[in-house]
C-alpha cells in the first residue's frame, strides 16, 4: 500500500490488475499533490481564467480539454484543477466567478458540458469529477480512463487534434503519426481456428453464390464496399447453410469479443451486402472516420446498429448511431450528427458458421 502511495507506475500496474484505470486512482489528493506531475498526473491552476493576465482565456479551457484527451489516448489519469504547477493550492474562486451557480455544482456542470463540446459525451462517461477540499480550498479532481477508441479533440483554435500524454506532458501528435500510435495500442493479431468451418473450392462459374461464396478479410470487404469496386476474394468457401446465397455474400472472420454470445471471438460469418430495408437492431459491418476498433485496427467494425435521424432539405442526417456491443464488458461506439454519406453500412450478419 506505501509503494502505491509513492511510485506512480507501480500503481498504474495495480489499478490494471484490477481494472481500474490511471496510476493516480489509489492516491488521495494530498498523495497525488506530494508526488508531483508524472505521466498520469496534471496540474491546472484554474480552468477558464488567467492568473499573469488577470482575465477570462480561452487557452486555459483548452488546456483542459487536452490534458483529458491525452489521458484518454494514452493509460489514463488524474487531473487537479485548482492546483499549480508548483503544486501551491490556488482553489477555484477564479472560476467559480465564471460559471453559474458560482459554486462547485455549477464548476463541474461547466466543465462537463465544456468537454462534451470539445470530445463527445460518450467520451465524457470516461472520465469522473468531484470537487475536494485540499488545505482549506476547493478544488476539482478529474479521474480520466483510458479509451478504447481514439479520441480527437476540438479546441478554440483546431477543429481536429489528437493529443497523447508523453511523461509528464500532454502533447499534439502529428496526424501522419496516428495511425502507427493506434496500431501499437490495438491487441496483436491472434492466429486463425485451426479447423476451418468451411471447405475451400475451386468453382466453375456457374457454380459462384450457388454452392460456394468468397472468403474475405474485413478490411478488404470494408474497401471494396466503401470504394464501391471488385475485391479480390482469398478464395471460395462451401459449408453447410440454411441461406441460399445470392451476389454480395462473403465470408469474414470476426475478432474480438465484443459480440459474444452471438459472436464468439474468431468465429467465421457470412455476410450479405447491401442492406435493404430497416437497419435497426440488425447486427451489421460497417464503416466511419470516426471509427476505431482495436479488434481490427481499422475504421470499421461489427456492431449492432440503431440511429436516429432528421431530414434537412432533401437529404438526412444521423443526429445518433449506436453501435452496441452484445457483451456488456463492452461499451457502445456513439457517433453523433453524422451526415448520410459519411457513413457505411457495408454487409449484414446473416449467419455464424459452426
Amino acid at each position: 500500500v506505501e509503494r502505491i502511495r509513492v511510485d506512480a507506475e507501480f500503481a498504474s500496474l495495480v489499478a490494471q490488475q484490477l481494472g481500474v484505470t490511471g496510476a493516480a486512482a489509489f492516491r488521495t489528493v494530498a498523495e497525488i499533490v506530494d508526488n508531483d506531475e508524472d505521466f498520469a498526473v496534471e496540474f491546472k491552476s484554474t480552468a477558464r481564467w488567467d492568473l499573469r493576465e488577470n482575465q477570462p482565456s480561452k487557452a486555459m479551457e483548452d488546456a483542459i480539454v487536452k490534458t483529458v484527451a491525452a489521458f484518454l489516448n494514452t493509460d489514463g489519469g488524474t487531473l487537479l484543477i485548482g492546483v499549480g504547477p508548483d503544486r501551491q493550492v490556488v482553489g477555484l474562486e477564479h472560476d467559480y466567478a465564471r460559471v453559474k451557480p458560482p459554486n462547485g455544482d455549477g464548476f463541474v456542470n461547466w466543465l462537463t458540458t465544456h468537454l462534451i463540446n470539445a470530445l463527445g459525451r460518450a467520451t465524457v462517461m470516461r472520465t469522473r469529477a468531484r470537487i475536494a477540499v485540499h488545505e482549506g480550498r476547493e478544488i476539482c479532481r478529474v479521474d480520466v480512463a483510458r479509451s478504447a477508441q481514439p479520441v480527437w479533440a476540438k479546441t478554440s483554435k483546431q477543429e481536429r487534434v489528437f493529443f497523447i500524454r508523453m511523461n509528464n506532458s500532454s502533447r499534439a501528435m502529428p496526424e501522419e503519426e496516428v495511425e502507427a500510435y493506434l496500431r501499437s495500442r490495438a491487441a496483436p493479431p491472434k492466429p486463425p481456428h485451426r479447423v476451418q468451418p468451411f471447405e475451400l473450392v475451386t468453382p466453375a462459374e456457374e457454380d459462384r453464390y450457388v454452392t460456394c461464396v468468397p472468403l474475405l478479410s474485413l478490411k478488404a470487404a470494408a474497401g471494396g464496399f466503401g470504394e464501391a469496386q471488385e475485391v479480390e476474394p482469398e478464395g471460395w468457401v462451401r459449408f453447410d447453410s440454411r441461406t441460399k446465397f445470392r451476389p454480395g455474400m462473403f465470408v469474414a472472420q470476426v475478432a474480438g469479443r465484443s459480440m459474444e454470445p452471438r459472436i464468439p471471438d474468431e468465429s467465421f460469418c457470412l455476410f450479405s451486402g447491401p442492406v435493404a430495408g430497416s437497419r435497426q437492431g440488425k447486427i451489421l459491418l460497417v464503416q466511419h472516420r470516426e471509427i476505431w476498433d482495436p479488434d481490427n485496427s481499422g475504421t470499421y467494425t461489427v456492431k449492432r446498429y440503431s440511429s436516429t435521424k432528421e431530414q434537412g432539405g432533401d437529404s438526412w442526417r444521423h443526429t445518433e448511431i449506436r453501435l452496441e456491443p452484445m457483451n456488456p464488458d463492452f461499451e457502445p461506439i456513439i457517433l453523433e450528427d453524422v451526415p448520410d454519406k459519411e457513413f457505411q453500412v457495408l454487409a449484414e450478419v446473416i449467419e455464424v458458421l459452426d
